[in-house]
């Protein structure tokens, strides 16, 4: 009788897929669920960590058993594959990159990085037609990934961002689903060219203020405080005189 090896992989992460893996006839699978062995365990469907490891326990039994007893596949008209994809799991384009947000937005990222993956999800999926939605994401080419990106050609350090937060959410698709998604990297870049801030003019500088003291008085208060403290330094240096800031060598010693 052959001797078969039956290893679950999975991890602390509920939202990370967890399976069983062997080899059979000389090539590695994987099976996520108990399809191929007549058998209605689904551990990825489980709601805890808990839970999930104990139907992975109850899947590598029966998968040995299958195997051992010459039972598996179950259906011999149905090939494992080595990436097995559950029944009720969505792998189009429109699932997976809600998926991957929502992946991004349970793990421990800042208030502002979760605003602009929201917003690059929210822009990408709205630019996409209804067929590439419900299409394989493997299929949306880099020319489609440039012509998303124009929008954001208004400066190097703007269209680099939104090009990184799309990145990230390619990049996590493609370790979850073990496909190349290149199209994202492939893309072509922009330098990043730091803009210094223009001071405001006078009047410039009034219109703001009443801006804010009818929209905001709070904040009008505060501008307010700001800005006579920073114009009173401005005009003590324009008027002191140079002398006030040399020193006599009797002075420095001192």
């Amino acid at each position: 009788m052959q001797l078969h090896e039956v290893r679950i992989v999975t991890s602390d992460d509920i939202t990370v897929r967890s399976y069983v893996t062997f080899y059979w006839n000389g090539k590695r699978v994987r099976e996520y669920n108990g399809n191929n062995i007549n058998s209605s365990v689904k551990p990825n469907l489980a709601k805890t960590v808990k839970e999930r490891n104990k139907l992975l326990k109850q899947l590598e039994f029966e998968v040995l058993k299958a195997l051992e007893s010459g039972h598996y596949p179950h259906d011999n008209k149905h090939t494992p594959v080595d990436i097995s994809v559950e029944d009720h799991l969505d792998i189009s384009t429109d699932y997976l990159l809600d998926w991957a947000l929502e992946v991004k937005l349970n793990s421990d990222v800042s208030h502002y990085y979760r605003k602009n993956l929201k917003g690059i999800h929210r822009h990408f999926k709205a630019f996409l037609t209804k067929e590439e939605l419900s299409s394989d994401i493997t299929l949306i080419k880099r020319t489609r990934i440039e012509e998303f990106l124009q929008r954001y050609k208004s400066s190097g350090m703007y269209y680099m961002d939104r090009r990184r937060d799309l990145g990230v959410l390619f990049s996590l698709i493609s370790r979850e689903i073990e496909k190349p998604l290149q199209a994202v990297r492939e893309t072509s870049t922009m330098k990043k060219k730091a803009k210094l801030h223009k001071i405001y003019e006078h009047e410039k500088m009034k219109l703001i203020l009443n801006y804010l003291k009818d929209n905001n008085p709070n904040l009008h208060i505060c501008a307010l405080l700001c800005y006579g403290c920073f114009l009173r330094l401005g005009i003590s240096a324009k008027m002191a005189a140079r002398s006030a800031f040399k020193l006599s060598p009797h002075s420095a010693l001192k």
